[in-house]
């Protein structure tokens, strides 16, 4: 082989090393380096909650040790010892919960304090996501005072507002509506509405129009709600 050719060799090997070098760096330079895991990769997908109305889904995320392993169809995991996956719900951990959209919901329970589904069976609470049916919301009947009633589920929004001398959401509003407020009695066992010798719920608003059945006044000269004085009669003497 002449020099010639052995330098007509070498010029080719160049071109095709410089393309080579080309095509990595139009590649490699100014990328960002891709994150990496040294463990075992997750398949993103199966984290999904369960839907009662599907079945058990694609996966679970689980919430503690009972939940660890997938209980069989249509039954529910044992009562956990464990939690995992603990989180806050902050501004920077979780996201703060929107209380537009945040709801409070009373289930109904067996006397053993149980969660009951829609047919009357046991929810483990601390495993919802496997729940095959809904829970029973309880309910609660309201009147209009005028001998109509309704019942209603016990389920809503929080009825908060926020003090923003403190920057805090308070429960207690500073202003109590005096025509929203009521004055009650409950029976100290079930929480419901004792009912008096009439049969009637002991509950009545604070504030009416009608001076007869309204336990405030208003007092415009001192500007300021005041109580009814009621006062009983002496006991009579016995003779």
């Amino acid at each position: 082989m002449t020099i010639n050719e052995e330098i007509k060799k070498l010029k080719l090997q160049i071109a095709s090393l410089q393309s080579k070098v080309n095509d990595l760096s139009r590649n490699t330079e100014d990328k960002k380096i891709q994150p990496y895991s040294k463990i075992k990769p997750r398949d993103l997908s199966q984290v999904k909650p369960i839907d009662p109305t599907v079945g058990k889904g694609l996966g679970n995320l689980p919430w503690n040790d009972s939940e660890l392993k997938v209980p069989p169809v249509n039954q529910q995991p044992s009562t956990p010892n464990k939690g995992y996956n603990k989180h806050a719900h902050s501004r920077y951990a979780g996201g703060a919960l929107d209380i537009n959209s945040l709801e409070l919901v009373e289930y109904e329970t067996d006397e053993a304090g149980n969660l009951l589904d829609k047919n009357g069976n046991i929810l483990n609470k601390h495993t919802q996501q496997f729940w095959m049916t809904e829970g029973k919301i309880k309910t609660i009947e309201i009147s209009d005072g005028e001998g109509n009633s309704e019942f209603v589920d016990k389920i809503g929004n929080l009825d908060i507002e926020f003090d923003s001398s403190t920057r805090k959401w308070v429960a207690g509003s500073k202003y109590i509506d005096v025509e929203e407020t009521f004055l009650v009695r409950r029976d100290s066992e079930t929480g419901e509405f004792m009912l008096d010798e009439n049969e009637e719920e002991m509950k009545s608003p604070l504030y009416n129009e009608d001076p007869l059945k309204s336990s405030v006044v208003w007092d415009s000269t001192d500007k300021i709600f005041r109580f009814y004085a009621c006062y009983a009669p002496e006991p009579e003497e016995e003779e």
